[in-house]
């Protein structure tokens, strides 16, 4: 199978929570820890987008995972993605946000296999929604994010009608996908999170 970097948009304080999330215990594991558990068996190439050059100290990782600071701070994931695909050692790179502590290494190999010289990025859709930040994009598309954040167009698909892009449309069926996209933005999200992680130990 073909070799991948693995993203992991991990900007600090949440407008919305109101603190840092990757911080957070879910299942008694920092949310950061449980993502890059997963990552860490996918890859021999992380990189962990912080928004300031202190997120390195402020999460406290150890190991042999890079950080890099955001080059396009305040752009939100988009500039997270160009910074973390730009500083990746393989083509292709999984990018996930820092907020969803359910992703299912299971799931992750269903999309890899979907990995082509004929696309640009590699899309789930679940539940009639794309999930951009659960997804394979190759440096190929750099030039195309670019664009999208020069022209502050900051949506994560803004630059999609422009690529080759391989959306995987995905079904409850598979037992991977149940709560691999949950993701936490409010206090409320968190409680349902920690509630998911013990009654599915």
């Amino acid at each position: 199978m073909m070799p991948i970097s693995c993203v992991l948009l991990a900007g600090g304080k949440s407008s919305r929570l109101g603190r840092d999330k990757q911080k957070e215990l879910v299942g008694g594991v920092r949310i950061a820890d449980r993502e890059l558990s997963v990552l860490n068996r996918l890859s021999d190439d992380i990189v962990v987008v912080g928004d300031t050059e202190f997120r390195q100290e402020e999460l406290g990782i150890k190991g042999s995972t890079r950080f890099v600071p955001d080059i396009y701070p305040g752009y939100g994931s988009l500039g997270g993605l160009f910074s973390g695909l730009s500083h990746c050692r393989h083509d292709w790179a999984l990018v996930v946000a820092g907020d969803m502590p359910f992703i299912n290494y299971g799931l992750i190999g269903d999309l890899r296999a979907n990995i082509s010289n004929d696309f640009d990025a590699v899309v789930p859709k679940f539940e009639n929604r794309m999930q951009t930040t659960h997804s394979l994009y190759r440096k190929t598309c750099l030039p195309h994010i670019g664009e999208s954040l020069r022209g502050k167009t900051l949506r994560m698909n803004s630059y999609f009608p422009r690529i080759n892009l391989k959306i995987v449309n995905l079904d409850r069926a598979s037992s991977h996908i149940v709560n691999s996209f949950f993701n936490i933005n409010t206090e409320e999200d968190l409680k349902e999170a920690r509630y998911l992680a013990l009654v599915n130990k």
